[in-house]
């Protein structure tokens, strides 16, 4: 990957990077009057599935294939920053840490419950990003001469 492509591409991760944080911390419906704790794993999720009444598309997409969705990238932008193979182990340990570092910062600052569906969405999205990642690494690595 030549020079100028890599320093686009950092340059756009590093968007993405403030774009979520923004989303995640700072967007208007972020009021700071929202601190609640999520333990029970997939609650969330089954209500938004099946309670339509309850939940519009839109809110819907945001929660479940949103929280999915807004992960994937992060592998590769991860792999831009820092261009070596990760372990299983250490995939696995950034796919939970760093959902869990959100969940806690977003209770904790009053901008959102520290919800568990969430982290178990992030994860997954984290998962399918390295799966990608890896598939096509090969694209990604200098090529040697």
């Amino acid at each position: 990957m030549n020079k100028h492509l890599r320093l686009t591409l950092k340059l756009l991760g590093g968007a993405y990077c403030l774009l979520l944080l923004y989303l995640l911390f700072f967007a208007a419906f972020r009021n700071g009057t929202e601190s609640s704790i999520k333990l029970v794993p997939f609650q969330s999720i089954i209500q938004f599935c099946k309670d339509v009444k309850w939940s519009t598309f839109g809110h819907w997409f945001v929660n479940v294939p949103g929280n999915i969705l807004a992960f994937i990238p992060f592998p590769f932008i991860l792999f831009l920053w820092y261009p070596k193979k990760l372990s299983k182990f250490q995939q696995n340990s950034i796919a939970v840490l760093v959902p869990i570092i959100i969940e806690i910062s977003q209770y904790l600052s009053s901008r959102g419950q520290a919800n568990v569906d969430d982290v178990l969405l992030n994860y997954v999205g984290f998962m399918i990003g390295f799966w990608l990642l890896t598939k096509n690494l090969k694209r990604f690595l200098p090529k040697s001469d």
